[in-house]
């Protein structure tokens, strides 16, 4: 598991930034700014693993919580949204590729949560799998209809898992607009063939 939240730290640490596509340095340096903060040890360890339920001691590897997971799943889902609406398909795909990649470190590092009827290792495959493949294979075929339909059945999925994890109050939905809108979701120009 603390390999896990290491590997989890320099993913949302400095690579953050860069996925994120943060282009003003005082953006990227604020966001690794807030990311070390949070991987510093807290002044009473004792009482923090008390209230989180975890036994982290002096020198624990910072896990981010399931908040924090599922807002980096959320920017990517409204970035994918973003990329499809433009037809930038290799920007689709790697979008999908790293919500992908959240889904498994959900899976990872909370296989269980309480107030989930089964563990995430079930219930997000069940719930996402097929979206998750109608998206690959719209994305693939650069097919616009098929990639819509594919992310209103993932955000669907979303929503019933926030039902069932009784916080149907987060409403997930298409984005019009992600929170850092320094990124062109334009399909970049065609480079000119060899001459």
């Amino acid at each position: 598991m603390a390999s896990d939240a290491s590997h989890l730290v320099q993913r949302f640490g400095v690579s953050l930034a860069r996925r994120a596509g943060l282009r003003s340095c005082a953006a990227a340096v604020l966001l690794v700014a807030t990311i070390a903060a949070c991987v510093a040890p807290a002044p009473d360890t004792a009482a923090t693993a008390a209230r989180s339920g975890s036994a982290a001691g002096p020198g624990a590897a910072w896990t981010p919580g399931l908040g924090e997971l599922m807002t980096a799943i959320q920017l990517r889902h409204g970035k994918l949204a973003l990329a499809g609406a433009a037809h930038n398909w290799p920007l689709a795909g790697y979008e999908l590729d790293e919500l992908a990649e959240g889904f498994a470190d959900v899976q990872a590092l909370y296989p269980v949560h309480e107030s989930l009827p089964l563990p995430t290792t079930t219930l997000i495959p069940n719930l996402t799998h097929e979206a998750l493949d109608d998206l690959r294979a719209a994305v693939d075929a650069g097919d616009a209809q098929a990639f819509d339909a594919g992310l209103e059945s993932l955000t669907s999925s979303c929503n019933a898992c926030h039902t069932l994890a009784h916080h149907g109050f987060i409403v997930i939905r298409r984005a019009a607009v992600v929170p850092e809108d320094g990124q062109d979701f334009a399909p970049p120009p065609a480079r000119p063939g060899p001459r």
